[in-house]
């Protein structure tokens, strides 16, 4: 669902005419996406070689089901409007503004996506180790700066490329902050004494 989720952020951004360096960290992000995919049905397909594909590859979270399918509606309607104005033949600009607002929806569409996580980690901090999702929160801060400061020429839409870096770096530092030493430390002592 997360390699899904990022590859179509990264393509909207692409169509949003985000400067290469905004391009980075989506780039980034989507190819490891990919490849811890990729690698998880590869574990999938030993375990068991009779199954293309594995048996509960659709989430089991409300929230998460709803957040895949609002991607693959988003996919569908950005690739229409992107065929409607090939075939058309109507003013790039059209397909612009539809990725701006495509790239829009799939960025709150993030939120619902690390619901899960973010409950998860509440609840166990153990499961999650404070430290890469602090390197996350960095990479996508220092993203919503050079996003923030890229030069725009008049009529670009800075609020839709935004919204991705800010909106990961409040979602990446939650997890990482539930998930801190203090936490699992706290965590622990709990399991302590209900024992």
């Amino acid at each position: 669902m997360f390699a899904y989720g990022t590859a179509i952020l990264t393509i909207l951004e692409i169509g949003a005419a985000a400067h290469w360096y905004e391009l980075i960290l989506p780039v980034v992000c989507s190819v490891m996406a990919i490849f811890v995919s990729f690698k998880c049905w590869q574990r999938s397909r030993e375990i068991d070689p009779t199954s293309f594909w594995p048996k509960d590859w659709w989430p089991e979270d409300r929230l998460e089901q709803i957040s895949f399918l609002s991607d693959m509606v988003i996919t569908i309607g950005y690739l229409a409007i992107v065929v409607i104005v090939a075939i058309l033949d109507l003013n790039p600009a059209y397909q612009l503004y539809a990725a701006l607002g495509f790239l829009f929806l799939s960025n709150s569409v993030t939120f619902t996506a690390f619901f899960p996580i973010l409950k998860e980690t509440q609840e166990k901090p153990t499961n999650e180790h404070w430290l890469p999702w602090a390197i996350w929160t960095a990479a996508y801060a220092v993203l919503t700066v050079s996003t923030a400061l890229a030069p725009r020429e008049a009529g670009d839409s800075l609020t839709s490329l935004l919204f991705y870096p800010a909106s990961n770096t409040i979602l990446h530092g939650l997890v990482g902050w539930l998930a801190r030493p203090a936490a699992q430390t706290l965590y622990r002592a709990k399991l302590v004494a209900a024992e």
